[in-house]
């Protein structure tokens, strides 16, 4: 599709984003390799769920960029895909990527393995103040904010049903340090939805954290 291009602000730094068509403008432009452009909702914004969502970032073009999402609310987004991998509001964050002040909320968000309501696959990234109140689902490696960590995740919750076999977690399916990017961690983070998995590692926070890091973190979801 031809969604419009969003102006950028004063100082040309970031794309100032109104509306979904310039959202799933920026989505497009990342995964075509526009990887490190920097990005700032200035609105609510509803997407119309009729028309599946783009994860923005992909395993060949990790969004390495900064999006704040300035404590706005995308509401509507839909992808499903039993299929696909790397799903979420953000397919897949690279090193040094940054996602902040965002909330996910009325979403639908399911998919095969990393796949998270903010962030499917978060390498090496961070993932500040993120909130998802919609549902996610997948088969392994799922979680409620962010499916496979092996960044860092902090103030995130998630208060949506997140259901998978294994590797299932109410904030993040599996945490585990990365090869260059040091600690998987999670500080101040808190699940209260429900958590289903009918496999192993399932948990309330996260499913399987794997010599990594967390810290002030609670679960009183089921």
């Amino acid at each position: 599709a031809n969604y419009p291009q969003p102006s950028k602000d004063a100082n040309d730094s970031y794309y100032q984003i109104y509306n979904e068509g310039e959202l799933r403008w920026f989505a497009e432009a990342v995964n075509r390799g526009d990887t490190s452009s920097d990005a700032k909702l200035m609105n609510n914004i509803t997407v119309d769920s009729a028309t599946q969502w783009t994860p923005i970032g992909t395993e060949t073009n990790p969004f390495k960029g900064k999006f704040d999402g300035g404590n706005f609310t995308i509401s509507g987004l839909y992808f499903n895909d039993g299929t696909a991998d790397y799903v979420g509001l953000f397919g897949y964050v690279g090193e040094n990527g940054t996602v902040k002040d965002v909330t996910l909320k009325d979403s639908y968000v399911s998919g095969n393995e990393c796949v998270g309501g903010i962030c499917g696959y978060n390498k090496g990234g961070t993932l500040q103040g993120c909130h998802n109140t919609g549902a996610v689902s997948g088969e392994t490696l799922v979680g409620g904010v962010c499916g496979y960590n092996e960044g860092t995740l902090q103030e995130c919750y998630n208060t949506g049903d997140v259901s998978g076999t294994k590797d299932v977690g109410g904030v993040c399916g599996y945490n585990i340090p990365g090869y260059s990017t040091g600690d998987g961690t999670l500080q101040k983070c808190y699940n209260t939805g429900k958590v289903t998995g009918t496999g192993n590692r399932v948990g309330g926070v996260c499913g399987q954290n794997a010599e990594s890091t967390l810290q002030e973190c609670y679960n009183i979801g089921t």
